[in-house]
């Protein structure tokens, strides 16, 4: 009896060591399934970004053939490209004319002596405009005390995202204002006429929007200028002619490409902005982002 119960004993132990082993050689198994899984995934990010280089390059070369006089949308930078096929994936991105959008930042202006910003005389008009066309609330008051109430000053927006810690900005609004206006601190570009959206052009020029697009693309600024000065003397055309001298221009010298890369399980977001300066092109900002589905 006592034997019996010796080796039932030693059965459970050899079982319980078996079960052990059994679990460590799993974990071991699944560890080096993950290690190769994530050195898998490792490759396919760095070969996405490899994709993301060799599209950086194609911008790059389209943009120094280009005429950097003008800029409209009938131009070989502005066509759709379809998606293409790579090994075990495929890529597509397109180039957008930052110009063609509205930087937020020249609306504003800080004053030294009592160390607040303000909305530039003529200019408060821009964005209340946009935001009727989007049916939205006036923002202009809602970021000017954001602005106001930060501590240091909030003299320039360093990106648009910054808009959504604006209070009394809601998300829906943000995500439906933001195609049409871009933040960059050290950048002072014009709009290009020839590339902007109607809801852009309407924000600057609302009595003029079907004569711009109808009469675009512009040859040259005198050619925009017989355009959009066409408006009754007085307050109207003076402050006409003070948006077309500081905000309209024909051309552009920032372009947006906007890339997404799927590689297997690997799906990559990109934009980088370039800067074109005759036929010198130079990445300004690079940013991407794994999306995870």
């Amino acid at each position: 009896m006592q034997k019996s119960y010796e080796k039932g004993i030693v059965l459970v132990s050899i079982l319980i060591i078996v079960a052990m082993i059994s679990l460590v050689v799993n974990l071991m198994w699944q560890q080096q399934a993950l290690t190769l899984k994530n050195t898998a995934h490792s490759i396919d990010a760095q070969k996405a970004i490899s994709y993301l280089y060799g599209m950086e390059s194609w911008v790059t070369s389209i943009l120094k053939q280009d005429d950097d006089k003008i800029d409209e949308l009938d131009e070989d930078w502005a066509r759709i490209i379809p998606p293409i096929p790579v090994p075990n994936g495929i890529i597509e991105g397109k180039i957008f004319d930052l110009q063609a959008q509205f930087n937020i930042n020249q609306l504003f202006y800080t004053e030294r002596k009592d160390r607040q910003v303000y909305i530039k005389a003529g200019y408060k008009d821009f964005l209340n405009i946009l935001n009727t066309t989007l049916d939205q609330d006036y923002m202009s008051d809602s970021i000017l005390d954001h602005m106001n109430a930060s501590r240091p000053l909030l003299s320039k927006f360093e990106h648009i995202s910054q808009l959504k810690s604006v209070e009394g900005i809601s998300l829906e609004n943000y995500l439906k204002i933001k195609p049409y206006l871009y933040a960059y601190e050290n950048i002072k570009a014009k709009v290009n006429i020839n590339t902007a959206s109607k809801e852009v052009i309407a924000a600057l020029y609302p009595d003029l929007v079907d004569k711009i697009i109808g009469d675009r693309p512009f040859e040259s600024l005198a050619n925009a200028n017989q355009t959009i000065l066409q408006l009754p003397t007085g307050a109207n055309s003076v402050e006409a002619k003070k948006k077309f001298t500081e905000l309209v221009s024909i051309n552009s010298n920032y372009f947006l490409l906007k890339a997404d890369i799927d590689i297997n399980d690997t799906h990559l977001q990109a934009q980088t902005l370039f800067h074109r300066q005759g036929k010198t092109i130079n990445i300004v900002e690079r940013t991407y982002r794994q999306i995870l589905e």
